[in-house]
C-alpha cells in the first residue's frame, strides 16, 4: 500500500474574517519504525502534501509506526470573545489505524478556562473515546481502539479569553504584545 511512499494531506485554512493569515505548517519533520525519514512536501491552495519516503524504496508488507511532528500556526479561528480549532488530526484512510496519538503543545502552557477534546469516528457519528494525558506544557490524546477504514482522530479545542495563544501583534495576541513591548506590562496592569 505504501510502496510509493506514504502521504499525509494536510487542508491549508484560509485567511479570512477570523483568520488574519492563512494556515501554515513548518518544521515538519517524520520517523518511521523509530528511524527518520525523507520528508517532501508539495502545496497548493488548499493541502499541503506530506511525502515520507524510507530507505530502501520499497516498504515492507506489515505494521509500521509513522510519527509525523510539525508547527501549526494561524490555525485557530478568532472570535470576539474566543479563539476556536478543529483539526482532523490523522486523515481518513481505506485501512484500520492500530492506534493514533496526537500531542498538542503551547509554550505558555494552557489556561484554566481553555476546552480541548479528541473524538473518533466520522463528522456524523464520533465518540469522545480518547484517552487524555495533560503534560507539562499541553495534552496529550491517544485512541483507546483501533480507528475503522474511513474514520479519524479529530481535535476541538476552544480557548478562552480571546488573545491568549494568538501569534501575532496584527491578530491581538496578548502574549505577543508583551513580548515585542515588554515595558507596556506595567501600563495594562495598571488599565486592567
Amino acid at each position: 500500500f505504501f510502496d510509493l511512499g506514504f502521504h499525509r494531506r494536510l487542508p491549508v485554512k484560509r485567511s479570512g474574517p477570523q483568520r488574519i493569515k492563512a494556515g501554515s505548517f513548518q518544521d515538519i519533520r517524520a520517523r518511521v519504525d523509530g528511524s527518520d525519514a525523507v520528508v517532501r512536501t508539495t502545496q497548493s491552495d488548499d493541502s499541503l502534501d506530506v511525502a515520507i519516503s524510507i530507505a530502501p524504496a520499497s516498504w515492507s508488507r506489515s505494521k509500521h509506526v509513522i510519527e509525523l511532528s510539525y508547527t501549526a500556526k494561524h490555525q485557530f479561528l478568532v472570535y470576539p470573545d474566543f479563539e476556536d480549532l478543529n483539526q482532523d488530526i490523522s486523515g481518513e484512510w481505506p485501512i484500520p489505524i492500530d492506534r493514533a496519538s496526537v500531542e498538542l503543545n503551547f509554550p505558555g502552557g494552557i489556561p484554566s478556562s481553555a476546552g480541548i477534546s479528541a473524538d473518533t469516528g466520522s463528522s456524523t457519528d464520533f465518540r469522545f473515546d480518547c484517552v487524555r494525558t495533560n503534560l507539562p506544557s499541553g495534552v496529550r490524546f491517544e485512541t483507546s481502539h483501533e480507528i475503522p477504514p474511513n474514520d479519524r482522530l479529530f481535535v476541538s479545542a476552544r480557548f478562552y479569553p480571546r488573545g491568549y495563544f494568538v501569534s501575532n501583534v496584527e491578530e491581538d495576541g496578548i502574549r505577543a504584545v508583551l513580548e515585542n513591548h515588554p515595558l507596556l506590562y506595567p501600563w495594562i496592569v495598571f488599565l486592567e
